[in-house]
């Protein structure tokens, strides 16, 4: 039996058992029109990826929009940035090799995102969950249609640096990638591979899709970092979503288990996120104010 008959057959019996909890996930309002899934990838680790996925998916959140947001990196770090309670075992790869509805492990972070981490797995768990995704490759999108999220709510996933079958099915759901970058010669020598690895994974569905860079924990102190940022305005263009300054903030804010924004709002690196939120919300069906 694949991995959603068994979760889905497991669910439908459990539904009878009283009232599930209803979040914004499902209650919100907001002025875009439909769903709009952000994928966060990167060619290249060290990047701030699962930072910039946490921390953007809570500035939507302080604005009253429905977010959920998916951790689909073997890593399972996205839940600590979100999530004050502690630490987890059970995320959507086990969920669902044991037969069990995203649903039952869904998280909420204290802003009101929902929140599902990737899990505490086995290698062995890992990869048999990778062979099963060959044979189902509408694994997430069918995931994320059991959650019964509203029209409008907006999903955040966070991917894996490491091409998987997992991080290959989020770039084709995705209506827009969303890709950081460090001012760095390193970082900026991957744009290309990343161009690449888009147009390897098309989207799988007929809306478009668009991609944003962001010139991720800019250090303005540095002339090399200076120099790289400005050579990543003028090459990338109307593709750069913004840029977030180099901010300890992120660190005490993640040593705290929070977003940025629970730590200090009136943060650089907070401010910096909201320009970048204004910039991708203009993508949104309907533009939403950040």
């Amino acid at each position: 039996m694949a991995l959603w008959q068994r979760a889905h057959a497991r669910h439908a019996r459990r539904r009878g058992r009283g009232p599930t909890r209803r979040s914004r996930m499902q209650q919100g309002k907001s002025t875009a029109t439909r769903r709009f899934i952000i994928a966060v990838a990167s060619a290249k680790g060290g990047t701030g990826k699962t930072s910039l996925a946490a921390n953007l998916a809570a500035t939507f959140a302080l604005s009253d929009m429905p977010v959920a947001v998916l951790d689909l990196d073997p890593q399972d770090a996205l839940y600590a940035h979100l999530d004050p309670v502690g630490g987890h075992s059970e995320g959507i790869v086990g969920a669902s090799l044991d037969g069990r509805h995203w649903a039952d492990i869904a998280r909420y972070s204290p802003n009101g995102a929902m929140v599902l981490p990737y899990g505490k797995t086995s290698h062995t768990a890992h990869q048999v969950f990778e062979r099963a995704l060959v044979n189902e490759p509408d694994w997430l999108a069918q995931g994320l249609d059991s959650l019964d999220l509203s029209p409008n709510c907006l999903v955040v996933l966070d991917t894996s640096s490491t091409m998987s079958g997992l991080s290959a099915q989020a770039l084709g759901l995705a209506d827009l990638v969303l890709i950081p970058l460090l001012a760095d010669a390193a970082s900026y020598a991957t744009v290309p591979a990343m161009r690449q690895l888009l147009d390897a994974y098309p989207p799988r569905h007929d809306r478009g899709r668009e991609s944003l860079y962001i010139v991720n924990q800019l250090d303005a102190a540095d002339e090399l970092s200076r120099d790289v940022a400005r050579l990543m305005r003028r090459e990338l263009a109307s593709r750069l979503g913004g840029e977030v300054a180099i901010d300890p903030v992120f660190r005490r804010a993640h040593a705290s288990r929070c977003s940025i924004f629970d730590y200090d709002a009136n943060s650089r690196g907070a401010n910096d996120l909201l320009a970048c939120a204004r910039v991708i919300a203009r993508r949104f069906p309907v533009t939403q104010d950040a």
